[in-house]
């Protein structure tokens, strides 16, 4: 997947792909910092076994189970070390990370992208994942910096406001389909 993005994702337009003839939206950088917020740890116990996400890629980043949790609810995780540097991942309910793991939580003006959460960790990792490397590795500085390309703003019906349209990230599946073409 990882050649696939370098050599043929960044390569096309997506913005493109799913954008209607006549409509309001505008296509756009948004900056991580925009979107998201760093948040801190704060351990619990548990008396159920929790994940314990770390740099690993696979399991959604679970490595091993804990009976302890630091995070409850959804956030992104980013892995910040090794050769998966940048990847990112959704965890939904109790969980634990390594001292490598950046978790993020949405901002409470984007609460409403919640269930658009796995696109926007898509879309990040395709664009931050090859940026990184063991020298050169993801921290929360760097990532709060980066941005995610080709974001919809649309005008709200209700309100008149440009929002972030979540139907407008349905060109993320376009480009899944295309890697399982592969």
């Amino acid at each position: 997947i990882t050649t696939y993005m370098k050599n043929v994702g960044a390569a096309t337009d997506w913005s493109k792909m799913s954008k209607k003839e006549n409509d309001d939206c505008e296509w756009r950088e948004v900056k991580i910092s925009d979107l998201f917020e760093f948040v801190q740890k704060e351990k619990h116990n548990s008396k159920v076994s929790c994940p314990f996400i770390s740099c690993s890629g696979h399991n959604n980043g679970v490595s091993k189970y804990v009976n302890y949790y630091e995070y409850d609810g959804v956030y992104m995780t980013v892995a910040t070390d090794g050769s998966l540097n940048g990847t990112c991942f959704v965890q939904n309910g109790k969980f634990a990370v390594a001292s490598n793991v950046i978790v993020l939580k949405l901002q409470d003006e984007y609460n409403y992208l919640g269930h658009a959460m796995f696109q926007l960790s898509f879309m990040l990792t395709f664009q931050i994942n090859m940026k990184y490397s063991y020298s050169y590795k993801c921290n929360r500085e760097r990532l709060m910096n980066e941005t995610i390309d080709y974001v919809p703003f649309c005008k709200d019906p209700k309100t008149g406001n440009k929002i972030i349209d979540v139907s407008g990230l349905q060109y993320i599946y376009i480009y899944i389909e295309h890697l399982e073409l592969l």
